[in-house]
């Protein structure tokens, strides 16, 4: 939707806290786990569009350095939030499965495993749901051509607020799957966030394809 969320590190920083309190206050398996954090940040991020991006876009003609600028100071708020809450200490959980594939000479993790199927279901998942549902079609319409969506009928704010809900579950998963080699803290989100950036500038914004290519480098 070429918003750039500046916050969208805070965002898998708050799903590293979820993994870490679901596991270890609770004892929810990872099958658990996750849709709970996806859930949760869905609606956080959609709530988040709603409360914040939504009154920008009405308000400024060019609103994407306006954006940049709240989604700024709510990295700052979460950020510090998370440091008086729960302070600076680094919380980490077990890995979620363990044992490791030997090939050869070559050793790699069943963790590693799944994350790598999982990224590659969840990719398949997304260009799928652009280019093969009707949400995902008005979503390419408001991003290609804001105008003509709003001529064919479609509800832009409805869609910008899915989207950003939709980003926000993405986080998640990365959020929680990540969360035994990453740990959660604070500060979690900049070094995933900076990469994210580096690929989608490399790749182009709202580039599928182009993000799958540019993310080896």
């Amino acid at each position: 939707m070429r918003i750039l969320n500046f916050a969208y590190g805070e965002f898998f920083m708050i799903a590293t806290y979820v993994a870490y309190f679901c596991f270890a206050s609770l004892g929810m398996p990872l099958w658990l786990i996750l849709p709970a954090a996806m859930i949760i940040l869905f609606g956080f991020s959609y709530a988040t569009e709603k409360a914040l991006i939504l009154p920008v876009r009405k308000k400024m003609a060019d609103w994407s350095v306006g954006v940049i600028l709240v989604t700024l100071g709510l990295q700052i708020i979460l950020q510090n939030l998370a440091l008086i809450l729960q302070g600076g200490t680094f919380l980490g959980i077990p890995t979620y499965i363990t044992g490791t594939l030997f090939i050869g000479d070559l050793a790699i993790s069943y963790e590693r495993i799944m994350l790598f199927l999982v990224s590659l279901a969840l990719l398949a998942g997304v260009w799928l749901l652009t280019t093969s549902t009707k949400l995902g079609l008005a979503m390419m319409a408001v991003a290609q051509n804001k105008d003509a969506a709003v001529l064919s009928g479609i509800n832009f704010n409805t869609i910008y607020s899915i989207s950003f809900g939709l980003s926000g579950l993405l986080a998640a998963v990365a959020g929680v799957l990540l969360m035994p080699h990453l740990y959660a803290y604070p500060t979690v989100g900049q070094v995933p966030i900076m990469k994210a950036f580096a690929v989608t500038l490399l790749g182009g914004m709202g580039n599928i394809g182009g993000a799958v290519i540019g993310s080896p480098f």
